[in-house]
């Protein structure tokens, strides 16, 4: 590694000290008595290179050592500042979890008291002031959340609360709450459908009324029995004074609506909160969607509801979300109500079959599928829509009847006549005439009759 025939500096060195070598090989041959050979200076050369080789490596193992030490002493500082801010974010954490700990436990006496003060103030405004009004929308309430976990607590299951609560109410604006006493709530109902209607039917019992809710028995929308509802809705939207009464509507299914036996002008409808659609670009794949069961009820929606075979106007409408039902209440309710649901569910799915409708009923029985009970509050009631509707009604038979009286037995007369005309086709353009005939304008019949106005 350190030869003799290395760097010029050992080169100078080993010759000075061979000079120095033969110089007093000299003198030890001057004061020796015994000659030295040839092969004697030549050993001792070799021992002079060995011990200046020697000498090198000390110096650079003494050089390597000083800068090690170096080094470990950096890192040793380095280490020590790391421990001191180590130890200054320990005490930083721990003043900061201690505040933090004090904080929630001020924020959590001052919820007390602010609970404590609203119970005491809520029946003092009741006793002076009166329910609010429905001409201010802004004092409605607009949504009665019972989320769909209410049931876990209800059951008293593992990571849920059993004691009492009562339901959540979210208002438009600060006003007297409805009445949220014990006998209100779902949570005492536990699994039997029977009290949980009846929980149910009082939640909307609490629910206030309407001003200008008619106190009379509600006549029947009588139009000619070849139309449809929608039909029947549509044809009255094509008047200008409906029109706008009809721009928000919804019609309920008589087999998942029910009214309330005490205050039979709140109700509640249900409805699947998943629904099932087929993959337009492959037919055997299917998608399971959350589906909003509010809709257009979140605003004021005019209703439309049938009973004994007879359609009738029930009023303005908007929802209240109460508790979804449970896998009880299914197997509760009637076969005609299970098959409109599993309907409403399918209707996106191509090629179902009777196997489908058995696993849907089996994840609804089971309650891997939800039924969302959606409330109807009534806000308000539409004289006028209601009073035109009905004219409009008589107007629809009485068009009806004059038609078919002037048909004749003539087979081109039947051929050519038809009752109503149909919304879904387009007849082209026409009005009623003073008679509440429909006229269609695109022939010559009639035409002297038409005045360009709707009259009743």
């Amino acid at each position: 590694m350190f030869g003799s025939s290395g760097s010029p500096a050992k080169t100078i060195a080993s010759s000075q000290s061979q000079s120095q070598s033969t110089h007093s090989l000299d003198k030890f041959s001057l004061a020796s008595p015994t000659p030295l050979y040839p092969h004697d200076y030549d050993s001792v050369s070799r021992l002079d290179n060995r011990l200046t080789d020697a000498l090198c490596v000390r110096d650079l193992l003494a050089s390597r050592l000083s800068t090690a030490c170096a080094s470990i002493q950096q890192k040793s500082q380095v280490i020590e500042q790391l421990e001191t801010e180590k130890t200054t974010l320990r005490q930083t954490v721990a003043a900061l979890t201690a505040k933090k700990e004090e904080l929630e436990e001020k924020l959590a006496a001052d919820l007390q008291r602010a609970t404590k003060a609203l119970t005491i103030r809520i029946p003092a405004r009741e006793a002076f002031e009166q329910p609010p009004g429905y001409d201010d929308v802004r004092r409605i309430v607009t949504f009665w959340e019972l989320d769909s976990d209410l049931g876990d607590k209800a059951t008293g299951r593992a990571g849920t609360s059993t004691g009492p609560s009562t339901p959540q109410m979210i208002l438009d604006s600060p006003g007297p709450m409805l009445p949220t006493s014990e006998s209100h709530s779902v949570f005492k109902t536990a699994n039997d459908p029977e009290e949980r209607l009846k929980a149910r039917y009082e939640l909307l019992a609490s629910l206030p009324l309407p001003e200008g809710v008619p106190d009379y028995e509600l006549k029947p929308l009588v139009f000619p029995g070849s139309m449809t509802i929608k039909e029947f809705i549509l044809s009255a939207s094509n008047l200008q004074f409906l029109r706008n009464g009809l721009s928000n509507h919804r019609i309920l299914q008589e087999l998942t609506t029910s009214w309330c036996p005490d205050r039979e002008e709140h109700g509640f409808m249900l409805a699947p909160i998943f629904k099932c659609s087929t993959n337009p670009r492959t037919i055997t794949a299917h998608n399971w969607n959350i589906v909003d069961v509010i809709g257009s009820l979140g605003d004021p929606t005019e209703c439309f509801y049938s009973k004994d075979g007879k359609w009738y106007y029930a009023g303005t409408y908007r929802a209240v979300r109460l508790q979804d039902l449970i896998p009880e209440e299914w197997n509760n309710l009637s076969n005609e109500a299970m098959q409109v649901i599993l309907k409403e569910t399918l209707a996106g799915r191509k090629n179902i079959s009777a196997q489908n409708n058995y696993e849907t009923n089996q994840l609804y029985a089971v309650g891997a599928l939800k039924v969302a009970c959606v409330g109807l509050q009534c806000v308000g009631f539409n004289e006028g829509l209601y009073r035109g509707l009905l004219d409009h009604a008589a107007v629809c038979v009485q068009g009806t009847v004059k038609r078919r009286a002037g048909l004749g037995s003539g087979t081109s007369w039947n051929v050519q006549a038809n009752s109503f005309p149909s919304p879904t086709s387009s007849p082209g353009p026409g009005a009623f005439n003073k008679q509440g005939i429909y006229i269609n304008l695109g022939d010559n019949r009639g035409i002297e009759n038409y005045t360009g106005v709707v009259t009743f």
